[in-house]
């Protein structure tokens, strides 16, 4: 089974990224210095095998900091004004960096899907929720451009820290996982860089969005 890991070094980049500190706090209005260190951000994210991702409380919609090695270079933004959900991401910061891509949940699905793309719209892969499952979690299937599945994301049943185990679709053993200890704040640790770090960022997202509709059925049935 081929795999085409896409690198965000060739300025594809990730699931939306925001220069703030660390590496990049000498971020400046010359352009030509925006341009290194948005690159310099891109890099980091991409050679990086353990990624914090936190959501940024009282925003306007939903908005995660992406943070490597304590030094926050990303942010995913939602576009709350989109007929259906959509994450758009960016370099740079969203008014004057760069536009990397798109991830587009399907609005008629049989469960939630997204399709992920680059800022040309060419396609980078996609998230399956898997509906009829067993599992006591949520279950996600990891596409790539070519619509093959690549691995999926099995959470584990409900516990004081929230993990899900990425399984490489290939060699069945666990490719990564995500937990969360405290709430919307989401560590992710990855084996290798096979799977595109903007589909990686847009599963924490969908997860976050599946806990919270769980949680408001559970506040429903009470």
């Amino acid at each position: 089974m081929k795999k085409k890991a896409i690198s965000l070094g060739l300025g594809l980049g990730l699931l939306g990224i925001g220069l703030i500190g660390g590496v990049c706090k000498s971020y400046k209005e010359n352009s030509m210095q925006v341009q290194y260190f948005v690159e310099d951000c891109i890099d980091k994210l991409d050679q990086s095998t353990r990624i914090e991702m936190k959501e940024v409380p009282l925003s306007w919609g939903k908005r995660y900091n992406v943070i490597v090695d304590n030094n926050r270079i990303g942010t995913v933004y939602e576009d709350v004004f989109n007929w259906g959900k959509r994450f758009d991401f960016y370099a740079g910061t969203k008014e004057k960096g760069k536009h990397l891509g798109y991830a587009q949940e399907k609005i008629l699905s049989f469960g939630h899907q997204s399709t992920v793309y680059d800022s040309s719209g060419n396609k980078i892969g996609r998230l399956d929720e898997v509906v009829l499952s067993f599992n006591p979690g949520h279950l996600i299937e990891i596409y790539d451009f070519n619509n093959t599945k690549v691995a999926t994301s099995d959470e584990r049943g409900m516990s004081l820290v929230h993990t899900t185990d990425i399984i490489d679709n290939e060699k069945r053993t666990i490719g990564g996982t995500v937990k969360s200890v405290f709430w919307d704040d989401y560590t992710i640790t990855l084996n290798n860089n096979d799977i595109d770090k903007r589909l990686i960022l847009s599963l924490v997202a969908m997860e976050d969005k599946l806990d919270d509709e769980r949680d408001s059925k559970d506040k429903e049935s009470k």
